[in-house]
């Protein structure tokens, strides 16, 4: 990249993320708002020195990039050269950079810095940023959460043979809805940056359209799944609170497959392929997510599948995915629901052959097959692992007001951070509850944990985590202190999760 030729260009914070002031640091993460994944953005959610901050607040696309690269300058007393230096990193970064600042390094994700094509919705200024403590760029646990969840019911019009959700008791939504108001508004003033929408099924809830008109009023991109066949009277009333995309979750075309894999009745192919229709009619996008199972796999019925969504101009997405294993199924109900692998790999192969025949995107979420990995590489691979963000930076709200880790941890007494109808959402996050069980110490963990005798346990447990489900699904609920099964030191599972 040859400077002197952007110099005059303006430069703007890429639009698809979003800083945050975290108290005694600061915050970059993306924007929950699929309509910035066009700028090319990864999903991260990374810590900042408050400087770092402040000197990206800077490009709000007033300026060009001298007159910007002077302000910075100016403002933190360095030279135009030095602001040149740290700056040039960032713009139009192919790859995440890390950056060093006061003997500390941090993490960048890609395209920080991009040309200005479309605006800020969101500028921030360098005051912003203060903080009136001792920075702190050790601890992984935010200060202040940044992304909520809503469970509204775990109630459902299916009952899939490999559901995820913890439905040995059906929990309808019991908090007043000038509550669910008030926990939108705090969401808002403290910068949580998405409140997403979970089930259970959203249409069961009667305050759907009144829930959905609220967030968006308050900037929230709320992504709704549903299995729901939607009327055209309850479209039209969808269409009214601003919603503009929805995912409809559906297995096959053929309403036999339908009746094995979600156990419904023979009318409710018809009746959700009519919704599917109406939703295409009315113009709303629409991502339609099957889930393939073994007793309905077919190659040839796969292929109608993906051909049958064609005809619908507002089909952008179709996702052929695979199950895994549920913590709430038994090992012998995957074992009778899961693909083999030759399943596997020829859905693989028909996504391949199939994906550039389509107006819309066609894709898998299947992952990788991992083969044998020896102990050294089964270290390097969980090392490298995904952060779990439940507690961490993300909590769920339960339909009774109960606050957890996650949408798959559910009802579990174990992992309850504290109650929204008794506490505010800070004091929930901030309580020694939720702070204690984010810290546990090593002591509490028992004999027969591998986590009890760890020399790497706090490096493990509070930097990136662990997936809870994982660790409950592998060995089961009443083990939920014991690592997860691709830590290196982890026994033998009970329970084989992988969908591989």
């Amino acid at each position: 990249m040859e400077i002197t030729q952007i110099l005059d260009k303006i430069y703007i914070l890429n639009p698809g993320y979003v800083l945050r002031n975290d108290i005694t640091r600061a915050v970059l993460a993306t924007r929950d708002n699929s309509s910035y994944h066009s700028l090319d953005v990864n999903d991260v959610s990374t810590i900042l020195h408050p400087a770092f901050a402040m000197l990206l607040s800077f490009f709000n696309g007033s300026s060009t990039l001298k007159e910007t690269l002077n302000e910075v300058s100016s403002y933190f007393n360095i030279s135009f050269d030095g602001a040149l230096k740290t700056v040039s990193k960032l713009i139009d970064n192919k790859s995440g950079v890390a950056v060093e600042y006061d003997g500390h390094f941090f993490y960048l994700p890609q395209n920080v810095l991009i040309e200005r094509k479309v605006d800020r919705t969101e500028n921030y200024r360098p005051e912003d940023f203060e903080i009136e403590t001792e920075v702190d760029l050790e601890h992984e646990r935010l200060n202040k959460p940044i992304y909520a969840s809503f469970l509204v019911s775990n109630r459902c019009v299916t009952d899939c043979i490999y559901c995820y959700a913890d439905k040995r008791r059906i929990y309808d939504c019991t908090i007043p809805f000038p509550r669910i108001l008030e926990l939108i508004d705090e969401a808002k003033t403290l910068g949580i940056i998405s409140f997403d929408i979970q089930g259970g099924e959203l249409f069961l809830y009667k305050d759907w359209d009144k829930l959905l008109k609220a967030l968006y009023a308050a900037g929230y991109s709320v992504y709704i799944s549903t299995k729901y066949p939607l009327s055209e009277w309850e479209i039209d009333r969808l269409k009214a609170t601003g919603t503009k995309e929805i995912q409809v979750s559906l297995d096959s075309i053929y309403g036999n497959d339908l009746m094995t894999n979600l156990r419904v009745g023979p009318g409710y192919r018809d009746r959700i392929l009519k919704s599917i229709e109406a939703l295409d009619k009315a113009g709303i996008r629409i991502k339609i997510k099957g889930v393939v199972t073994g007793p309905i796999f077919n190659y040839s019925r796969i292929e109608e599948y993906v051909n049958y969504f064609d005809k619908f101009t507002g089909v952008e997405v179709v996702e052929l995915t695979a199950p895994s294993h549920s913590l709430y199924k038994t090992a012998k109900e995957f074992s009778n629901y899961r693909l083999r692998e030759e399943q596997l790999d020829s859905l693989l192969e028909l996504a391949e052959k199939e994906k550039n025949r389509h107006h819309f995107e066609l894709r898998t979420d299947i992952p990788s097959r991992e083969g044998y990995l020896s102990k050294e590489e089964k270290q390097k691979s969980f090392y490298a692992r995904s952060s779990c963000s439940g507690n961490m930076s993300s909590f769920m709200i339960l339909p009774d007001g109960n606050v957890t880790y996650c949408e798959e941890t559910y009802f579990n007494p174990n992992l309850m951070l504290g109650n929204i109808l008794e506490s505010s959402i800070m004091d929930v996050w901030s309580s020694e509850r939720a702070r204690n069980l984010f810290y546990l110490p090593k002591s509490i963990f028992p004999n027969d944990s591998p986590c009890s005798s760890c020399k790497e346990f706090e490096d493990c447990r509070y930097s990136k985590g662990i997936c809870w489900v994982d660790v409950m699904a592998a060995y089961g609920e009443d083990k939920w202190l014991y690592p997860t099964p691709d830590c290196p030191y982890a026994p033998v599972p009970l329970n084989d999760i992988k969908v591989w």
